[in-house]
């Protein structure tokens, strides 16, 4: 039977599906590798293995602080990878702007390994390439970190104004409904400063 997991320490109210085996074992078993699966900014599909990966080097952690989680403020994940290009193997890929999907593998006591997904993750910049290439990656909050603009007609509701941020950050939205998605929304937000995508996806 799968159960949803709290992943406390890196992804605060996100749940994620693993078997009772897993929950039971990991509690001893810790030796987690990671794979990715990777599309370039060109289009190009890059299945990465486990050996593709340096053992350390790798890790996903967010922006807020470990002992605290602030309520109605979007927090922006980061991810860094060490590949492994000892041979050159990746040095003819440009990996920036490119998407990681990350996932988290786990060898059970039975021989079976169970796999699940930590994320998709966006490259924030270009990264030297040597025999080993350091990855710094972004969630896909860092695609709100833009000015607000719309062509909505106002008044409408909470849920359009979310809908419509998300169609133009390229965001897919994982539920349509939440509480209070029917508020009328009276004229378009603004600002003394300038209004971003960000401040109107925050948590509430």
């Amino acid at each position: 039977m799968d159960r949803p997991v709290n992943q406390h320490k890196e992804e605060k109210e996100i749940m994620i599906n693993v078997s009772d085996q897993l929950l039971k074992e990991s509690k001893e078993n810790q030796d987690y590798y990671v794979t990715a699966n990777v599309t370039l900014a060109d289009g190009t599909n890059l299945p990465l293995k486990k050996e593709d990966f340096y053992l350390d080097g790798n890790g996903i952690v967010d922006s807020a602080d470990s002992s605290s989680f602030p309520v109605g403020v979007a927090i922006e994940k980061t991810a860094t990878i060490s590949l492994v290009n000892d041979e050159g193997q990746f040095s003819g890929y440009s990996f920036n702007r490119a998407v990681f999907a990350i996932y988290m593998n786990l060898e059970l006591s039975d021989g079976k390994v169970e796999t699940f997904k930590r994320g998709s993750f966006i490259v924030c910049k270009k990264p030297a390439v040597d025999e080993e290439i350091n990855l710094t990656l972004l969630d896909y909050m860092s695609k709100t970190d833009k000015s607000y603009e719309t062509n909505l007609t106002f008044p409408c509701t909470a849920g359009e104004v979310l809908r419509d941020c998300c169609q133009a950050c390229g965001i897919s939205l994982g539920d349509a409904a939440f509480t209070n998605d029917d508020f009328r929304v009276m004229q378009k937000p603004t600002s003394t400063t300038s209004v971003s995508y960000t401040h109107l996806t925050l948590p509430t």
